[in-house]
């Protein structure tokens, strides 16, 4: 039976059966789609926000600004915790913080305050930043070498799917 090696921290070399790389490369799939999602979402957001708050176009664009700003702030961070804990626990800590920017929103909500809901979405991206980071490169180590950019190329569509699908499932 072939195996595939595959890093996934600095502790040493992981090997993963076929099987096993196949699975976890469907949950990086899913990964793909899921922030191809969220990151459209945000398109759905500013009209909602803007009426809400009564927003001025330039006001309403801080959405934009606040989700993009975070892959700016947190991607380097977020290269560093990969070295330092590895692929699979920096992934964890990705899915964890954008949970957490997914339920600040509750408070976001309760208090009505338009900053609230700019540090969710800022949180959230962190998140999404992380996530993003981590799932390239694991997914590159997830079979050989030679078809590395085959799954890239099959994730980034997953991505664009998540894109399409996503802002047609939001209330209107």
């Amino acid at each position: 039976m072939t195996t595939v090696e595959t890093t996934f921290n600095n502790a040493g070399t992981d090997t993963l059966a076929p099987p096993q790389a196949q699975r976890l490369s469907l949950y990086v799939f899913a990964l793909f789609f899921i922030f191809g999602g969220l990151t459209s979402l945000n398109d759905v957001l500013v009209p909602k926000l803007k009426d809400l708050f009564s927003l001025s176009y330039t006001e309403a664009m801080l959405v934009q600004s606040a989700f993009f700003f975070a892959y700016f702030v947190a991607s380097i961070p977020a290269g560093l915790l990969i070295s330092r804990i590895g692929y699979m626990k920096a992934a964890v800590v990705g899915l964890l913080t954008m949970a957490v920017g997914c339920l600040m929103f509750i408070p976001a909500t309760l208090s009505t305050l338009f900053p609230a809901f700019l540090g969710a979405l800022f949180i959230l991206a962190v998140g999404v930043t992380t996530v993003q980071v981590v799932a390239n490169p694991l997914l590159s180590l997830l079979g050989p070498g030679s078809t590395a950019h085959s799954r890239l190329t099959l994730g980034q569509g997953f991505n664009s799917l998540g894109t399409t699908v996503a802002p047609t499932s939001a209330p209107s």
